[in-house]
């Protein structure tokens, strides 16, 4: 992975719940605060001058599901 590049992660929650708290800078007890939607996408992307140097820009968004029966 390079800086300024995309890069896509695909997992299961448990895992996605840990890298999740992990880039946030929160506590690995945090991780249990939030759940992903199966399908969910997630957006993070690097901040380098910010405190945590990542933020989140979309959560858990099921919006590509809407209109499928």
């Amino acid at each position: 992975h390079q800086r300024n590049s995309t890069l896509l992660i695909v997992g299961h929650g448990g895992s996605l719940q840990a890298l999740f708290a992990q880039l946030l800078n929160l506590r690995i007890t945090d991780q249990w605060s939030f759940s992903f939607l199966n399908t969910s996408v997630t957006v993070l992307k690097e901040r380098p001058f910010a405190p945590s140097g990542w933020r989140a820009y979309l959560f858990n968004d099921t919006s590509h599901l809407d209109g499928l029966d």
